[in-house]
Formats: structure tokens, C-alpha cells, sequence
């Protein structure tokens, strides 16, 4: 998988459709998960970002907090967000993260982890454990096949704040990617994006995480701290140490 897709698609439709599709109850229970991972007053990244929602949700709480996405639009929205909270946004590739040992502790949430190919996912943990201090712990929200394919549709139609959005997806076992095509309508536009998705077993993505440096990884199926198996509304959520 060698398309860089995501360098075009977070804009326009698509990008606002996103920014009004995460309800905030998900925004506070997925920001309380984090907030019990780190010690308090911990000293956060979250890569990527998206529009800050999270960011921002735990600088409220009290983590100072940088954050690092390449969408403009993202950015934004994220920035004026916000305004008068411990949190820097910064314009970077996920992977282009130039601050050694910096940080307490890091998180990537929202279906970002998969873009980049196999090289890419690789260099983009060893990024992340390269900016985290000794003993410093990351979150992972992946991808995995246990998570995906028991809830996965083949086709879908949602709309959010005025924008509709409708999606075929298509499965390569070969390469194990999932593409998804999208048409995102609002506003009398149309627009039409597609997205590429590596998804690996769980043993896979800590393997990737050891490679990278991490230890004592654990996985879990919820926010709820269930244990991952394979059934409807699992998420795989990797906790990993430097």
C-alpha cells in the first residue's frame, strides 16, 4: 500500500463531515479512558490529531498538551478550539515528530493507525517512542481484524450536521487493506474520496509496537477495559511502555 490518500482527503466535505460526526459523549468517555492512563499532569501527544477534540478535552483536565496533524482544515478548527488552553497544534506528517524524550506519554485515536503502508506504520511508532521519556506510556486505537471484520458493512449511509454520507467498501486479502470509497453531499456539492486502510491481526500490531521499542503491551477491547475477542463493537486499544 504506497498511496498517500490522506494527504488530500481531510478537506471540504469530507473533512467538516467528521468534525460534526463524533458526538461529545464520545469525546468524554474516549477522554476520560486516556486520562486514566497517565499520571496527572502528564505531558501529552496526541498524533494525529484531527480537529483537537481530544486534545483539548484533556487540557481542560489538566494535561499539557501538543498535538500534531497534517489537515490545515483539521488545524483550524482545532486551534480555535483551543484558544486559552496548555496545548500547542502543530502542521506535521505523523510520522515528523522532532522532540526526543519529551514527552510523558502519547495517544493515536481515531481509525489513523493503518494509513501509512507497512514502512510507514513502522516508522511512524518508532517516531512516537522516540519522543516519549523512559517509562512513558502510549495508547493505540488499530485497526485489527478482530475489531473490524465482525462489524464491518459493506455499504453504509449516515448523515451529520447537514452533510450525507454514503460508502462501498471493498476488501483486498492479498494485501489485507480495506478501501473504502466515499461520497460525502452537502450544501448542493458532491464530493468523492477514497481511503485505504492496513488492517493486521492484534498479534501483529504488538509485534510492530516491540519492534519499535515498546514493552509490556497489552490489549483491549473497549474503553470499558474488556478483553479484545471477535465480536460486534470492539475496539483494539494497544497500551504499550518505553
Amino acid at each position: 500500500m504506497t498511496t498517500d490518500w490522506w494527504r488530500t482527503f481531510f478537506h471540504g466535505l469530507a473533512a467538516t463531515f467528521w468534525h460534526r460526526f463524533v458526538p461529545p459523549a464520545l469525546t468524554a468517555a474516549e477522554a476520560g479512558f486516556l486520562g486514566r492512563q497517565f499520571p496527572p499532569r502528564a505531558r501529552l501527544l496526541d498524533v494525529p490529531c484531527g480537529d483537537g477534540r481530544l486534545a483539548c478535552a484533556l487540557a481542560r483536565a489538566g494535561f499539557p498538551m501538543t498535538a500534531v496533524d497534517q489537515s490545515s482544515t483539521f488545524l483550524e478548527w482545532a486551534r480555535a478550539a483551543g484558544q486559552g488552553l496548555d496545548v500547542e497544534f502543530e502542521q506535521r506528517d505523523m510520522r515528523d515528530l522532532p522532540w526526543p524524550r519529551r514527552f510523558d506519554g502519547a495517544f493515536c485515536f481515531g481509525n489513523s493507525f493503518g494509513y501509512l503502508g507497512d514502512e510507514g506504520d513502522a516508522a511512524f511508532l518508532a517516531a512516537v517512542q522516540r519522543a516519549l521519556r523512559p517509562g512513558g506510556v502510549f495508547v493505540l486505537d488499530a485497526a485489527t481484524t478482530e475489531a473490524v471484520f465482525p462489524s464491518l458493512q459493506s455499504s453504509r449511509r449516515v448523515a451529520a450536521g447537514g452533510i450525507e454520507m454514503e460508502s462501498e467498501v471493498a476488501w483486498d486479502p492479498e494485501c489485507s487493506v480495506v478501501r473504502t470509497d466515499y461520497v460525502f453531499r452537502g450544501g448542493g456539492q458532491e464530493e468523492r474520496r477514497t481511503a485505504f486502510l492496513r488492517v493486521r491481526p492484534a498479534r501483529e500490531v504488538g509485534a510492530l509496537l516491540r519492534t519499535a521499542g515498546f514493552a509490556d503491551v497489552t490489549v483491549l477491547g473497549g474503553l470499558d477495559g474488556r478483553p479484545l475477542t471477535v465480536e460486534a463493537g470492539q475496539r483494539a486499544l494497544f497500551l504499550a511502555r518505553t
